[in-house]
């Protein structure tokens, strides 16, 4: 009998699992218990945030600051109020003081609500790798495609040091005005070159030259700026 994959009995495409095709090299992770790190469904220790202040916010009395903190201590729910903890920090970009922050924190479970949205977050998420590349997703989103095949929405690629332009993109491109007026001072330069005797001085051409290139800067020329 021909092996041609292996995955574990969890496996949903897209949601859960991993599998191996040894045809093809594929190979997927998906979210669930199979994710690096991943935590159990049941509710988790989490940390709240009830409060922070700019050091600038809070009173500089000592006594009028000392009754902001009891107060602010007193909206933290009553049984996690004995655990709950206040915590300075120079948040500022130099940390050299100008942005100090108190923050008022406690701990508690997940509720069965919040447990099943952290769980629910997890599914779609995970990484495939093929042929084409590698693809990761999160929430069932793509967030990031690494590789080297040329897709039909890429106008070009990179496959070592060699640059793939997508055939569409170079069927859609037009040539930019300024080539184009490029193009047509030369025309007329040649049309006027061709005017000249069979044999022409250089003065001749340097002067006919010259002529061209004032009527091309002229308003209406090819080589005009406006």
């Amino acid at each position: 009998m021909e092996i041609r994959g292996l995955q574990s009995s969890d496996y949903v495409p897209g949601i859960s699992g991993i599998r191996l095709d040894l045809n093809t090299g594929s190979f997927e992770i998906y979210g669930g218990s199979v994710s690096a790190g991943s935590l159990s469904s049941e509710p988790q220790k989490i940390t709240v945030t009830a409060g922070e202040w700019a050091d600038s916010d809070m009173p500089a009395n000592a006594k009028a600051r000392l009754a902001f903190m009891m107060e602010q201590i007193d909206k933290v729910p009553t049984e996690y109020r004995a655990d709950a903890e206040f915590s300075t920090e120079d948040i500022s970009f130099d940390r050299d003081g100008s942005d100090i922050r108190t923050t008022l924190t406690y701990q508690r479970l997940e509720t069965d609500q919040e447990a099943a949205e952290r769980v629910s977050r997890q599914v779609g998420s995970g990484v495939v790798i093929n042929d084409a590349g590698m693809t990761i997703t999160r929430n069932g989103r793509v967030i990031a495609r690494l590789g080297c095949r040329m897709d039909g929405e890429q106008p070009f690629a990179f496959k070592g040091d060699q640059l793939f332009i997508n055939e569409a993109s170079m069927d859609s491109a037009a040539i930019t005005t300024e080539v184009t007026a490029r193009a047509s001072a030369d025309e007329a330069l040649r049309t006027h070159i061709g005017g000249l005797p069979i044999a022409p001085s250089d003065g001749q051409v340097a002067d006919l030259i010259r002529q061209v290139i004032r009527k091309e800067l002229q308003p209406g020329g090819m080589l005009h700026r406006g």
